[in-house]
Parts: C-alpha cells; structure tokens; sequence
C-alpha cells in the first residue's frame, strides 16, 4: 500500500511537521513543464491537423511559447507531436500540432 508521501510528495520536496505528519511543497503549474522540445527537429509522415498563430481565431495562445504549443498539444485528443516555428522575429510564431 502506498503512503500519503508516496503518492502526494514523491517528486516534491515535503514539510515534516511532527512525527508522521508531513505536508507537499505545492508548486505552481508550469504550461509544457512534462514536455521534450527539440529545436530544428521535423516529424517526417506526422499528419498536420491544426496551424494556430497568434491571430487564430481559437486556441491562439499556443503560438505564444513552445510551452504553450506542447500544452495544447496535450490536451487534444488526435495530437501526438507539435512542431513550433518561432525562427523569424518578424512573423508570426506558429504551433503545429501533429498526429
């Protein structure tokens, strides 16, 4: 059986207030902290099924970082991949989500 330290602290830093009893270091949510981005990489035969810009009509904050890309990519049940193009200063950045 798993213990509340297993479960709750175990990749958290933890609190120990006395004996047995001991509280998680709760940390904020980072967008993308659970992903692997790696620059200059292309997904051969990875079927597009979204383009997202900044000026996109929905889900336009997925152009804003490769963190948000990877976020939204993993909240869409077809997305298996996400290519982000941000190369170009004076464009606009781009999140591909990828199947």
């Amino acid at each position: 059986s798993s213990s509340f330290g297993d479960v709750c602290c175990g990749i958290h830093d933890n609190v120990t207030v006395s004996g047995d009893l001991f509280f998680c270091e709760l940390k904020v949510f980072v967008p993308g902290i659970d992903s692997t981005y790696e620059p200059f990489i292309q997904y051969y035969g990875a079927n597009q099924i979204r383009e997202i810009k900044a000026s996109s009509s929905f889900m336009s904050e997925a152009a804003a970082s490769a963190e948000l890309c990877a976020e939204y990519c993993a909240i869409s049940s077809d997305c298996r991949y996400f290519s982000y193009d941000s190369r170009w200063k004076e464009s606009e950045h781009r999140c591909y989500l990828l199947a």
